[in-house]
């Protein structure tokens, strides 16, 4: 199936020029609640908002009309939490920490008003003021050249996780 939908993959993808594209797929049946049914993907929950503004329907049929609408500060607290269990899960892991504390300084700016482009999310980091953040997100969009080092990339996820939880108001 991959090797079918490559050439449009590719097509679809060029103009980004991606480290790693993800293909998500999910049972149609779990996609009328994806928090509760099947396994909640961030950009069926935290990030839908720039899912049903920004897909491409690839092969089959677009799937936006199934999809429940999540407010943001529904979501975020399990966005949180799954962060802080894959930072557990991945603690040995550097390549997956590093994808991690990527994703942690993506949300940080998406939260503070940032879309989901790569240029918008450095941007909002820059303006944050956030000097690490913004290196690992650099760092994050070049290949994930690995020059951090682990306790680094766990020490910034777990703080940077509690500042958004005390920020959300969040236990």
């Amino acid at each position: 199936m991959l090797s079918k939908i490559r050439p449009v993959l590719d097509e679809c993808t060029e103009h980004l020029k991606p480290v790693e594209v993800d293909i998500a797929w999910e049972w149609l049946s779990n996609l009328r609640d994806p928090l509760n049914l099947g396994y909640p993907y961030k950009f069926l929950t935290i990030y839908q908002r720039d899912f049903r503004e920004n897909h491409i329907v690839v092969t089959g049929e677009g799937i936006t009309g199934l999809l429940p609408k999540y407010r943001v500060e529904e979501v975020l607290p399990g966005r949180l939490e799954g962060i802080l269990k894959n930072l557990e899960r991945f603690s040995e892991n550097p390549k997956m920490l590093h994808i991690l504390a990527g994703e942690t300084a993506r949300l940080m700016a998406f939260l503070n008003g940032s879309s989901l482009r790569k240029e918008d999310v450095l941007r909002k980091l820059e303006e944050l003021g956030d000097e690490e953040a913004v290196k690992i997100y650099r760092s994050y969009l070049a290949g994930r050249k690995m020059g951090f080092r682990g306790e680094f990339l766990r020490e910034f996820v777990a703080s940077r996780v509690e500042k958004m939880k005390k920020r959300s108001s969040l236990p």
